[in-house]
């Protein structure tokens, strides 16, 4: 028997739309975001008398992950469901809960198909919007589960001393580097006539501040809108590099799990205001930054792109708020570079600030 392969969205009940709330969080909130599952049924090796027992059992799996994701999330599963809400930095939590599931489940007995579960993060208003995989299992035959977050090195950043005023670029004029693990990040800080500064490539910031003025453009200019990094204090500032050589650089070729990325304060400042020349964003309006993966001739291996304003939203324009995940899933990765682009060029350049900031880049050795 050959039946097609059936992907299906299927989402859990948000918690709270009656007088019976589980739920703790607040839909009014916007760092408010939904948690619902997706899953994917391939059938094509299925024998007729199988097909029944396969979509119980598929069921019956999907059931006990919903269990899961309501658990990491604090709440409860009443089994009448479509989403829950909770809040980015639960995703911890409801990958560890899914993941102990898997352990029960993984030997689970699927006639010969295939079936597959995500976990996925998603905007609150719109189930559709800005959706990132917090965790992904495969089950059936000749499948292997796979997580984002599960066996990755990290680089968080969080071993650099900052400035006073709780950033870094450098401890002198020039090209500067920071190494953590087998990554090198690398900067230019320059001083011009008059003593004006500059920098570009990359910054590490802790700040917690989340505005952002032309009065104050240092240090401003380093505060993310979240304030801090993801689950830690420090976190990567990436303004457009002018030079070949900014970029970070793995010692090998290395598999790019993916990474954590958010709005700058001054990037988020001139969109929702309309500030030094850029003009208020509307729904026609986009932004974004592309994740550009080398590898070691230099060959473009992949190029993910990260939306930081998303275009035709209703009712208005929808930014990035929240620390994201990005999935890059790219193999032989000598370096990494970054480049941006958007709706406002007069002239064919980009005028909205170039900046993202960066947390968590997940990699593996490719030994």
């Amino acid at each position: 028997m050959a039946l097609a392969i059936v992907a299906t969205p299927m989402v859990f009940t948000a918690c709270g739309d009656d007088d019976e709330k589980t739920s703790t969080t607040t839909p009014d909130d916007e760092n408010v975001v939904a948690y619902r599952l997706s899953t994917l049924m391939v059938t094509t090796r299925i024998k007729d008398a199988d097909l029944q027992q396969f979509l119980a059992t598929a069921a019956s799996v999907e059931k006990e992950f919903t269990k899961a994701v309501a658990a990491g999330l604090g709440q409860n599963y009443d089994g009448s469901a479509n989403f829950f809400y909770g809040y980015p930095e639960d995703s911890v939590k409801v990958h560890q809960a899914c993941d102990a599931v898997y352990q029960q489940l993984k030997s689970t007995d699927f006639y010969g198909g295939s079936y597959s579960i995500s976990v996925l993060m998603t905007d609150k208003s719109d189930i559709l919007l800005n959706k990132t995989t917090v965790a992904h299992y495969r089950f059936g035959k000749e499948t292997n589960p796979q997580s984002p977050l599960s066996g990755n090195d990290t680089i968080t950043f969080e071993n650099q001393q900052l400035n006073a005023q709780n950033f870094w670029v450098g401890d002198s004029v020039g090209k500067y580097t920071y190494k953590e693990k087998m990554a090198t990040v690398t900067g230019t800080f320059s001083v011009w006539d008059g003593g004006v500064t500059s920098w570009s490539g990359f910054a590490i910031s802790g700040r917690t501040e989340t505005g952002f003025s032309m009065n104050t453009l240092t240090p401003d200019q380093y505060n993310n809108v979240v304030g801090g990094g993801h689950n830690s204090k420090n976190f990567l500032v990436v303004y457009d590099a002018f030079n070949d050589y900014e970029c970070i650089e793995f010692e090998k070729p290395v598999h790019v799990t993916g990474l954590r990325y958010t709005n700058s304060a001054y990037a988020l400042t001139s969109m929702e205001n309309g500030e030094n020349s850029v003009e208020k964003f509307t729904r026609e309006d986009w932004f974004a930054c592309n994740v550009i993966c080398l590898g070691e001739n230099n060959d473009t291996i992949k190029v993910k792109q990260l939306e930081l304003a998303y275009k035709n939203t209703a009712p208005s324009v929808k930014f990035a708020k929240n620390w994201t995940l990005a999935s890059i899933q790219a193999d032989g990765v000598k370096k990494i570079k970054f480049s941006f682009d958007g709706s406002q060029k007069p002239n064919g350049y980009l005028i909205i600030p170039s900046y993202i900031c960066i947390d968590n880049i997940l990699y593996k050795s490719e030994e």
